[in-house]
C-alpha cells in the first residue's frame, strides 16, 4: 500500500524513493555493525568454554581416582585426608562446570543474536532493492 502511494505522489516520488532506499541500506549496516560485536562476544564466550575442557577433564580423572583409592587407607587420618581431599575437588569440579555451562549459554545466547541481526540486515537490503526497482 505504501509503495503504491509513493508511486500515486509523482511530486515527491524520487524523494521518497531515495529516503527509503537510504534508510533501509544504513540499517542493515548499522545491524551488520552490531553484528560484529555480537560475533566477538559469541567467540569469547565458545573459547573460554573450550579452554575450560582439559582442566575439567582432569579434575574428573583426580575425583576418580580419588575415590577409588579411597578405600585402601589402613589409618582414619589417612581417610579423612583423603575424604577432604575428595570433597575440595569436586566443589572445584562443580565450579568449573559451572562456568564452563554459563560460558556455553552465553555463547548459543549471542550466536542465535547474530543469526537474528543477519537476517534483519539481508531483509532490509532487499527492502532497498526492491523500493529501488518498483519505484523506478
Amino acid at each position: 500500500k505504501l509503495l503504491k502511494m509513493i508511486r500515486e505522489d509523482v511530486s515527491h516520488r524520487d524523494e521518497i524513493r531515495e529516503e527509503i532506499v537510504r534508510h533501509c541500506r544504513e540499517r542493515a549496516a548499522e545491524s551488520l555493525d552490531h553484528g560484529k560485536d555480537l560475533a566477538e562476544k559469541s567467540i569469547k564466550y565458545w573459547h573460554e568454554a573450550s579452554g575450560l575442557k582439559p582442566k575439567i577433564s582432569k579434575l574428573t580423572d583426580q575425583v576418580t581416582s580419588t575415590q577409588r583409592h579411597l578405600g585402601t587407607f589402613r589409618t582414619r587420618e589417612e581417610k579423612r585426608g583423603c575424604r577432604k581431599q575428595l570433597k575440595e575437588l569436586k566443589a572445584e569440579l562443580r565450579d568449573r562446570k559451572r562456568v564452563q555451562r554459563d560460558a556455553l549459554s552465553y555463547y548459543r545466547h549471542y550466536h542465535w543474536r547474530l543469526k537474528m541481526v543477519v537476517s534483519r540486515a539481508e531483509k532490509l537490503k532487499q527492502n532497498a532493492e526492491l523500493a529501488a526497482s518498483m519505484l523506478a
